[in-house]
């Protein structure tokens, strides 16, 4: 396992790779992002079109894939960023009018997330930072998505061999509904206690 990257590390890395300048099609994430749009799209269809809160949101990739399946526009997303050109980039892809915010997520103020229920996403993030800080700073009630690793990184603080430590790991912050594998990620749904 490795350390926490500091910001400065991420804008290099965000300067140094073109992919994360890329459309959200061309993505080796898109997979994964697929089967995200899916349960979001899912809740979507069972209650109102309640506002989205991406923790981690990088270079705005995934926005980008839920403006296009019109799941986002500018009043009901606000993205999240520790990484000053992430956020740059983000604002590149889809306007000055979306709310992308540079902010370390352990450290989230209550106004930063919308008022009454959140729809909060985390994709490949809870296990580069203090997963418990950026936990007990989310509204409760608020339903989270996120993915998290099967696998070790240099990056990774944190990862999971199996379903049982996912659960163990959260139970106590997530009321979640499930849990599962997609390719070589665990995506865990819940609401927050």
């Amino acid at each position: 396992m490795g350390a926490k990257h500091s910001a400065k590390q991420d804008d290099e890395v965000y300067n140094t790779y073109s992919k994360f300048r890329d459309r959200w099609t061309l993505s080796g994430w898109l997979n994964l992002w697929c089967d995200i749009y899916t349960r979001i799209n899912d809740i979507f269809n069972t209650e109102n079109k309640i506002p989205i809160v991406e923790l981690g949101c990088g270079s705005g990739q995934f926005a980008e894939m839920l403006k296009y399946f019109k799941l986002i526009n500018w009043e009901n997303y606000k993205g999240y960023d520790h990484s000053k050109v992430a956020i740059s980039i983000a604002k590149e892809k889809l306007g000055e009018e979306f709310d992308f915010y540079v902010q370390d997520i352990e450290k989230m103020k209550p106004n930063m997330f919308f008022p009454g229920k959140n729809l909060i996403v985390s994709l490949e993030g809870l296990e580069h930072v203090d997963d418990y800080a950026v936990l007990s700073r989310i509204p409760q009630g608020s339903t989270i998505i996120a993915s998290v690793p099967d696998c070790d990184s240099k990056s990774h603080i944190r990862f999971f061999k199996n379903v049982a430590q996912v659960e163990d790991r959260y139970k106590k912050y997530i009321k979640l509904e499930y849990i599962h594998m997609f390719q070589y990620f665990y995506i865990l749904k819940g609401d927050i206690l």
